[in-house]
């Protein structure tokens, strides 16, 4: 019997409409994901953003789009932050 394995979509993702809101201070943006193959879903997957913490602090994820949710399955939450090394981010990835 033979196995047909189908290709595995690539997903690329980028940051896009940055905005600064100089009496707050925060920083937002919107992460975007785009796959190859139409219709794709992404599900059950685990965001990392590595920054300076102290340059940036993690206040919340919201505004999903239709159909996303946080992990609570209702609403977007922040998980515990883990919280590395300087540098320790680019050395995992080998940038």
């Amino acid at each position: 019997m033979g196995v047909c394995l189908s290709a595995q979509p690539v997903v690329t993702a980028r940051f896009a409409n940055p905005q600064y809101d100089c009496a707050t201070g925060e920083y937002c943006l919107d992460v975007e994901f785009q796959s190859d193959t139409p219709g794709e879903e992404i599900f059950g997957i685990n965001l990392r953003f590595f920054f300076d913490e102290d340059q940036l602090t993690l206040i919340d994820t919201r505004d999903f789009q239709g159909g996303y949710t946080g992990s609570n399955g209702t609403n977007p939450y922040v998980p515990a932050a883990n919280t590395l090394a300087p540098g320790a981010g680019s050395t995992l990835f080998g940038f």
